[in-house]
């Protein structure tokens, strides 16, 4: 209705499916402001304020849109993974301390 464009990164860590992170509510081309006015008076808003707000949202390319949202998803997932790497890799650390105290004459 608006023409704003947004766009979903999903979550996945080992292959599982944890969540989305949204990002968006761009437009993908300059705005029709005779047709936003018109949009304005429909859903009973004030034009001047419904175009004020309107100058604020960014303007990118549908092109450059997607790159980000391929770009968020790749970091997040990469992030992700490399955190749950490391969460296993501290697992491993403390078991690996647990079965050296309970064959020590320490404990």
């Amino acid at each position: 209705h608006a023409g704003l464009m947004d766009f979903a990164a999903d979550i996945v860590v080992n292959g599982e499916k944890l969540g989305t992170i949204l990002g968006g509510q761009v437009l993908p081309a300059p705005p029709d402001f005779d047709k936003f006015r018109q949009v304005a008076v429909e859903i009973g808003v004030d034009p001047d304020v419904y175009i004020d707000a309107l100058k604020k949202v960014p303007i990118k390319t549908e092109k450059s849109i997607r790159a980000a949202a391929d770009l968020m998803a790749e970091m997040i997932n990469m992030i992700n993974n490399n955190s749950v790497e490391e969460i296993l890799s501290m697992i491993d650390v403390q078991e690996r301390l647990t079965q050296i105290y309970e064959a020590s004459e320490y404990k």
